[in-house]
């Protein structure tokens, strides 16, 4: 069983835009269900047989208080396995009543600030079916071949989409599922989803899916190929024990970056003294490798670039700090002191009246002698 929110962003479908009109969205889910010879027909809570544009409308009239950039809905994806669908028959009404539980879920898990429990009545929401799915070229059947891109898949594929709106029934509200954790956990939905299945019909499997464990999977494969390779033996490299040190780290990128590194200098032919400590570090040592081939690790050549992007950038400082003393020193030799300038006007003033007093005929009246 997979629950899933749609993003925008990562759907690469523009369909799934919502920060405009629901209705792009409807008139896709309209257009995919024409090839499976059915009429789009949505439930909620509590009515069936509601139409397309009834669900346009009612999504896009309740974004009160919604600014025009933000979110107006998200669009649930409610896909059982064809395992899951052949327990139940396929059965539209089993799925009807699953969906409906599926949306509880969803109001339950919002943690709301003044601690209030919302219901599913208190969103507003609608879910149609689809039959069928079709092949992509992402699938692995598409990349090595066996079928083309756009071929319908075999099987049982019925799955449920599901559109909600962002504001709940009163506008008041603003509900967003892909937000903080602590306002709503994805993960908690999820798992209470796979617990709903199991407990409303009786399916014992595990139904919910974990991507950790599909990480964790995907390492294991990795290491067993590794040590295989170079003949390691569980005493030296112990998968196990790598495996919960990635665990404990939360599969970050820095362990697969210090794992890398470990993989380099095994294909040397060098083991390392302590794998697990080089796997647990912040920063792995680089591989025999690189260094024999007289290269540094990415870090190191940034902060080599980065020295010297400073030290360049000191270089011109300098120089324009130079450049700008010279200037000023050029003008200053070329400027006369300030008493120099002072005095220089002076004597042009008493001059140029001496000249007009002699003129005049009245140097006398100055009392002294005119220069």
């Amino acid at each position: 069983m997979i629950t899933k929110i749609s993003r925008p962003s990562g759907s690469g479908k523009i369909v799934y835009d919502n920060k405009g009109s629901a209705q792009r969205l409807v008139n896709y889910l309209a257009h995919e269900a024409k090839p499976q010879g059915k009429e789009v027909i949505y439930f909620n809570q509590t009515r069936s047989n509601i139409t397309a544009q009834e669900v346009a409308e009612r999504i896009d009239g309740n974004r009160k208080g919604l600014r025009r950039e933000d979110a107006k809905f998200y669009s649930l994806i409610i896909s059982p396995s064809a395992e899951e669908l052949g327990h139940i028959g396929n059965d539209p009404e089993k799925l009807k009543a699953y969906t409906r539980q599926v949306m509880e879920n969803y109001a339950r898990n919002f943690k709301l600030r003044d601690g209030r429990e919302l219901k599913s009545e208190d969103l507003v929401w609608y879910a149609t079916f689809h039959q069928g799915r079709e092949y992509n070229g992402f699938d692995k059947a598409v990349r090595e071949g066996g079928v083309k891109a756009g071929a319908a898949k075999p099987g049982l594929q019925t799955h449920i989409h599901v559109v909600v709106s962002r504001r709940d029934v009163s506008q008041k509200i603003s509900l967003t599922p892909t937000g903080r954790k602590e306002r709503f956990s994805i993960q908690d939905w999820q798992k209470q989803n796979a617990e709903s299945f199991r407990l409303m019909f009786g399916y014992e499997k595990q139904t919910y899916f974990d991507k950790s464990v599909a990480k964790e999977q995907n390492l294991r494969n990795r290491l067993e190929k590794l040590s295989e390779a170079n003949g390691l033996i569980p005493a030296y490299f112990d998968t196990g024990r790598i495996v919960k040190l990635a665990r404990e780290q939360e599969f970050s990128w820095k362990f697969y970056r210090n794992l890398r590194e470990v993989e380099y200098t095994l294909k040397q032919g060098v083991r390392p003294p302590d794998p697990y400590g080089r796997l647990f570090s912040q920063s792995a040592e680089p591989s025999p490798k690189r260094k024999s081939l007289g290269q540094e690790t990415p870090s190191v050549n940034r902060a080599a670039a980065k020295a010297q992007s400073v030290e360049q950038s000191q270089s011109i400082s300098d120089k324009k700090a130079g450049k700008q003393t010279q200037g000023l020193d050029a003008k200053a030799e070329k400027q006369p002191p300030e008493h120099q300038v002072q005095r220089s006007g002076l004597f042009q003033f008493f001059s140029k009246m001496a000249h007009a007093a002699t003129i005049s005929g009245r140097e006398e009246s100055w009392g002294y002698p005119l220069l």
